[in-house]
């Protein structure tokens, strides 16, 4: 026989899905997930790039990647989190489901029915997580459903079945708890559903600012960091230059043809000029490394939501699958510097060109993508977990000790 708190939960949890089911906001999530799906599924690899097949019509569109590059199990993979969980689950999905959800707790609060339930034996405590529970075992299903069509997809169109595919469903529903605790604040101070849904958009959109601006600020860090050593590695080969031009090791006519090309005076002038310029970018760096350092602590104490979706490329994709993107990204650059064959075995670079960096370098990009990359689970679920559990002491707190 159960006991009576465990019948109680279960009827505390039977109340909770039929007010959410009410709604129907459910049954529209589930469907658009499904066309979503089904969206994905019709995308196919050519030799040539893309091709969507309708049966009655099937056009191809150019791609950067095609099936010679990819194979359909790392395509599938690629879309499914890309599209799937970064664009539909993460952005669309997650505000119908804060829709669905946000007034939980306040149409308990101010419907009058918190004191027909508070008349009974049960503890506010209780309740409280009872009630935030059921709304995110709710969510689960709908990311569930979802998850499920794309393990089935990757299947049966990839040939390849992958149960990492179904992390996405812890990664989602601890994604979404980030959010669901601020909208649940919001609505036990505010009791309105309408100030919780944008007041959390708005906290949402601060996770969002402070991530995107560490992110960047750490793209402009790295990016200082290899125009830096590159530099380094230009004046060094300058200094060589001079040396062999002043210690007469050159012959005479290869000694000509350098000082022909600039004189020695100003390739001394040039050392120098380049040398201020150096230091210039490590105060450069050393700025940027403070600016992203404080970033980096606030980021810290916030949920992060874009680490933690990107969690599923590290589960789900390889690393060799993403070089195959970054190989057909890469560009390649002239050099910065020629070669003298100086006979009898010898040579002498010179620089012909000052070392320059941009953000789109293929280097500063893998350097970036590696780091954030190599950053712990335990930081980015396990800081932005305890984020959350300082806001559900707080509503926990007011729950309990409000009298509605």
């Amino acid at each position: 026989m159960a006991s009576p708190a465990l019948t109680q939960t279960v009827a505390i949890f039977r109340d909770a899905y039929r007010e959410l089911n009410a709604k129907r906001l459910f049954w529209f999530v589930l469907a658009i997930s499904g066309l979503v799906v089904a969206a994905i599924a019709t995308v196919g690899l050519t030799p040539e790039g893309l091709q969507i097949n309708l049966g009655f019509w099937n056009p191809s569109f150019p791609a950067p990647f095609n099936s010679e590059v990819l194979t359909p199990a790392t395509f599938y993979k690629m879309m499914f989190v890309n599209l799937g969980i970064g664009i539909w689950l993460t952005w669309a999905a997650s505000i119908l489901a804060l829709i669905s959800v946000s007034g939980i707790f306040p149409d308990f609060i101010a419907g009058g029915s918190i004191e027909l339930t508070l008349s009974k034996p049960i503890s506010r405590l209780r309740l409280f997580f009872t009630k935030y529970i059921a709304a995110l075992l709710f969510v689960a299903l709908q990311v569930a459903v979802f998850t499920g069509g794309a393990f089935l997809l990757i299947g049966l169109r990839g040939g390849v079945w992958e149960p990492s595919v179904l992390l996405a469903i812890p990664i989602v529903l601890v994604f979404f708890s980030y959010l669901f605790c601020v909208c649940t604040l919001f609505g036990l101070l505010t009791r309105s559903t309408i100030a919780s849904l944008l007041l959390t958009g708005l906290i949402w959109l601060g996770y969002w600012g402070i991530g995107t601006a560490e992110n960047v600020v750490l793209l402009f860090d790295t990016n200082q960091s290899v125009l830096v050593e590159k530099m380094e590695e230009e004046i060094d080969s300058r200094r060589q230059t001079i040396e062999a031009i002043e210690s007469g090791e050159a012959s005479d006519g290869a000694a000509s043809a350098i000082l022909a090309r600039m004189s020695l005076e100003a390739r001394k002038a040039k050392l120098a000029e380049r040398e201020e310029d150096l230091e210039r970018a490590r105060s450069s760096q050393g700025t940027l490394n403070r600016w992203h350092t404080g970033l980096f602590v606030a980021k810290t104490v916030l949920p992060k939501t874009s680490e933690t979706i990107g969690l599923l490329d590290r589960f789900l994709i390889a690393d060799e699958e993403m070089a195959l993107f970054r190989e057909q990204n890469q560009s390649s650059s002239d050099s910065a510097a020629e070669t003298i064959d100086l006979g009898d075995g010898q040579s002498i670079t010179i620089e012909n060109q000052e070392a320059n960096v941009d953000p789109g370098d293929s280097e500063v990009v893998e350097r970036l993508e590696d780091e954030i990359k190599d950053r712990p689970v335990w930081w980015v679920v396990g800081t932005s977990l305890g984020f959350e559990a300082v806001i559900l002491a707080w509503c926990a707190f007011i729950f309990c000790r409000r009298d509605f």
